[in-house]
């Protein structure tokens, strides 16, 4: 009932998704580094790139300098590895965790089944502590890849922001 209250105070719109919103990776395309501002050399653009499984160009990847499709973790961590030096943000997404949880789902092919027959994915179960602990193992050495290839600088800064964000202090 309280959201009936505040879509009637807000209006019609409220709640609703806003298609004409500026997206991350349009807003940084539009910015400039600052070094190359200050040094007048016109202000040379921010490099971005979406690194996530499947097709990131036709979701939140169209707008980045960088777009590339990945079929597993793996290929997500060897296209990071290849582009960190050259772009300035990179947004990777991991997703072999969410799988071995059972979170994910596979997408389907409208074209690949006859219409009228879909059914509903299964209830996903619960993996067995092998298959999760080995996951977490996977992922944790995934990360831990992702680090070590950060430019030294980012990595320091990646360090203190991880020691605030659980309450140490440096």
């Amino acid at each position: 009932m309280e959201l009936v209250r505040k879509k009637v105070e807000n209006g019609r719109e409220f709640g609703e998704f806003k298609a004409d919103m500026e997206g991350l990776f349009e807003r940084i395309g539009r910015a400039v580094k600052r070094s190359s501002w200050a040094a007048g050399t016109g202000g040379e653009k921010i490099r971005t790139a979406v690194i996530d499984h499947g097709n990131p160009g036709m979701m939140h990847g169209s707008k980045a300098s960088t777009c590339l499709g990945c079929k597993d973790d793996e290929e997500v961590v060897k296209n990071f590895v290849d582009v960190v030096e050259s772009d300035d943000f990179v947004f990777v997404r991991l997703m072999g965790l969410a799988g071995a949880r059972g979170w994910v789902t596979a997408r389907t092919n409208p074209s690949d089944s006859v219409p009228g027959s879909a059914t509903a994915p299964p209830p996903p179960t619960e993996p067995t502590s092998e298959l999760l602990s080995s996951t977490l193992l996977e992922t944790s050495a995934r990360l831990q890849t992702i680090h070590s290839s950060l430019p030294p600088v980012l990595r320091y800064s990646y360090l203190l922001d991880t020691l605030t964000l659980i309450g140490c202090r440096s």
